[in-house]
């Protein structure tokens, strides 16, 4: 995205010093040079994730009876040689996060199961929530504690169908495992559906401070660009009435006298 932007101001110089509007080009050049070096070698980047990823996890959870880790895909891919499919790379950490979360709440209480959310929408003849949950096994989550929402092909499909899922079964509080620049829009999605889980981002993004631009740099404020991009959608869909109408939150379930606070591990 960023890199379009670029070619885009390139051409717009170009219009504008064919138009014999010298002061004008000039300044669009030197203003779209200056953004993209500041992206790109981490000082205007450094403010875009980390404001992104500000107050979006919990520093603790109160773990009760029955609670639901709630655990989002990040995608698959096939691997060209062998055949097989895996998640992609950045999906790890969260299946490591909720494999953490549920062990301690596995030893805090009783009932505690992780819901996967994730189709298959690449079409890789496998769901996001069967390859997941198998990893989750692999790690030592029991299968009968693992709950797969196998009809999801992006975020807001990922809260409509998990609320629909948990609204026909007793649970207790909710746990939302992402990463740190998906939480702010995934916890805003899920608002909507009547669910206000605790988050617990997987990973915290930071560039790379350099003297030159470089391609992380780039990248990492254009997967938050794109996280702005879906906000932004959402609230425009609710004001030309495109989005279905919010769901009342749940009624949240009486304080177990048995309850625990226990402080997050910090997300590595």
């Amino acid at each position: 995205m960023s890199l379009l932007l670029l070619a885009l101001g390139v051409v717009v110089v170009l219009l504008l010093s064919r138009l014999r509007s010298p002061w004008p080009a000039r300044i669009v050049g030197l203003s779209g040079l200056t953004a993209f070096w500041l992206l790109g070698n981490g000082v205007l980047t450094g403010w875009i994730v980390d404001f992104t990823q500000r107050g979006q996890t919990a520093r603790s959870i109160a773990w009760q009876p029955d609670s639901v880790i709630v655990l989002l895909g990040m995608g698959m891919q096939k691997l060209p040689h062998e055949g097989d499919v895996e998640p992609q790379s950045l999906a790890y950490s969260r299946i490591l996060r909720a494999v953490q979360l549920y062990d301690r709440c596995a030893r805090a209480t009783d009932g505690c199961s992780v819901l996967v959310s994730g189709g298959d929408p690449a079409g890789l003849g496998k769901t996001e929530a069967e390859l997941y949950a198998s990893l989750l096994e692999e790690a030592g989550v029991p299968a009968e504690a693992v709950i797969k929402e196998n009809a999801s092909r992006n975020t807001w499909e990922n809260a409509r169908y998990t609320a629909r899922l948990l609204a026909a079964t007793h649970h207790g509080p909710l746990v939302l495992v992402t990463s740190g620049l998906h939480m702010r829009r995934s916890l805003l999605y899920f608002a909507h559906f009547g669910l206000h889980p605790a988050p617990a981002r997987s990973d915290y993004t930071a560039p790379f401070p350099s003297w030159f631009p470089n391609s992380y740099n780039l990248l990492i404020s254009d997967l938050a660009t794109i996280e702005w991009l879906g906000i932004a959608r959402y609230h425009w869909y609710n004001l030309l009435g495109r989005n279905q109408a919010p769901v009342k939150p749940e009624t949240e379930t009486d304080p177990s006298p048995d309850k625990r606070a226990l402080t997050l591990p910090s997300a590595q």
